[in-house]
């Protein structure tokens, strides 16, 4: 049976990450498995390819959800692909 009142205590090993942003990948780099995301909020922030949770590559130009931990951006996620096709059709 838990104990009413004070919370548990976090574990050690458990991280306390940041509330999801959005953004737009911006960089990234297939040779070093590295690249930045230029998030809704105007700041750039660095990822690796271990923290990309799609099965989709990394591409540039993709709409993501991620979360932070510290200043690096950790769980990755597509949030819509982009069609460049259609894109130049509306514009061209």
């Amino acid at each position: 049976m838990k104990k009413i009142g004070r919370p548990e205590p976090r574990k050690r090993s458990e991280k306390k990450l940041s509330p999801g942003l959005k953004g737009t990948v911006q960089l990234y780099f297939n040779d070093i498995l590295l690249g930045a995301i230029n998030a809704d909020n105007g700041r750039r922030y660095p990822f690796k390819r271990a923290q990309w949770m799609s099965d989709t590559e990394p591409n540039i130009g993709l709409r993501v959800a991620f979360e932070l931990d510290g200043s690096q951006a950790v769980r990755v996620r597509i949030l819509q692909i982009r069609n460049r096709k259609t894109e130049d059709r509306k514009t061209g």
